[in-house]
């Protein structure tokens, strides 16, 4: 293991780290959304949007429709929240990520 140097961070790195920290943030997107279907209140907002659909069109199908293009709209915001953040400027959250990674260990 001496053969193993870990060298300081410099500034030609930085689109290497950005995209590392954007296949992180990525990777935990679907347990995120998994763990949000499992909560009650997404439950009863979904139930409630089903029952509102229903009582409006008085039609299953369209009912079902609409719940499942709230889930869509909720996994669409969530990714978009997720990753919207990695677009700031250099001196923005990938900053701080930097900084952490050039502190001593």
């Amino acid at each position: 293991m001496e053969s193993y140097s870990i060298r300081k961070y410099e500034d030609k790195d930085y689109e290497a780290v950005r995209a590392i920290f954007s296949l992180g943030i990525k990777e935990h997107a679907p347990a995120g959304f998994r763990h949000i279907l499992r909560c009650i209140q997404t439950y009863l907002l979904v139930l409630g949007v089903f029952l509102a659909a229903y009582a409006i069109s008085s039609s299953f199908l369209f009912s079902f429709g609409v719940a499942a293009g709230i889930l869509v709209l909720g996994w669409i915001r969530m990714k978009v929240s997720a990753l919207g953040w990695l677009e700031q400027p250099r001196n923005g959250l990938p900053a701080l990520v930097v900084q952490m990674l050039a502190a001593p260990l």
